[in-house]
């Protein structure tokens, strides 16, 4: 069975998604907006008691002592949790750069350590699609491979 070539992303092809996934993501990129628009809720509720609209309360259901107590306290409990996970994260790998640039490995050595012709080595890179069937020693030797 031979497999279509997949060169598009499927989110640039619709048609390729079920049906199932269409609505999931719209869905989900629903759900992404509602709460978008919940975190305005203080805001609004703010233009509202500064513009004297003793109505906003009722309008947006928030009590007075959550906008003022409960809502900065969140705000700084979130600030301190960051700021305290960033000092930790510091403290703990100053000075370690642990980001190194890859090692990049020549075909000469690749076909040494599997001990397979460079020349083979060559021809199966340039297949699609490859079967390798890896011995059962301590070195995991290259036993055959089939081109699919």
């Amino acid at each position: 069975m031979k497999l279509p070539i997949m060169n598009k992303f499927i989110i640039d092809v619709p048609h390729l998604q079920t049906p199932l996934q269409r609505y999931g993501f719209r869905l989900l990129a629903f759900s992404g907006w509602m709460i978008w628009f919940y975190f305005f809720i203080p805001i609004i509720y703010s233009y509202g008691q500064t513009n004297g609209l003793e109505e906003a309360q009722a309008l947006i259901g928030v009590e007075q002592k959550l906008f003022l107590i409960g809502y900065p306290a969140i705000f700084l409990g979130i600030i301190f949790v960051v700021i305290s996970w960033s000092r930790y994260r510091i403290f703990l790998f100053r000075g370690k750069e642990k980001r190194r640039k890859p090692l990049i490995i020549s075909n000469e050595e690749v076909a040494n350590y599997f001990d397979v012709p460079l020349d083979k080595l060559s021809q199966w890179q340039q297949e699609k699609r490859l079967r390798v069937h890896i011995g059962n020693d301590d070195k995991g030797r290259i036993e055959k491979v089939d081109v699919l």
